[in-house]
């Protein structure tokens, strides 16, 4: 069997404490943060995933190269 998942759900104030247009921000504001996640990521990137390392070509852009397959084959 897999392991046991502690899973937190949200708390919202009882619908009478807010008035109707707060109480809709309140939902509309957790629904975005389920649907997307309520954190950001402190890692900032280009998006890219790794498919595989090729030789460097001219124009290149040098942010791109793997440094460590470049040290390890003595080629760009």
């Amino acid at each position: 069997m897999g392991a046991a998942v502690d899973v937190t759900h949200p708390s919202l104030p009882p619908p009478e404490a807010l008035a109707h247009h707060e109480f809709e921000m309140v939902v509309r504001k957790l629904a975005d943060d389920l649907a997307h996640g309520s954190d950001a990521s402190v890692f900032v990137g280009s998006g890219l995933e790794y498919a595989q390392s090729r030789p460097y070509s001219p124009g290149d852009p040098i942010q791109q190269m793997d440094w460590k397959v470049s040290a390890r084959t003595g080629e760009p």
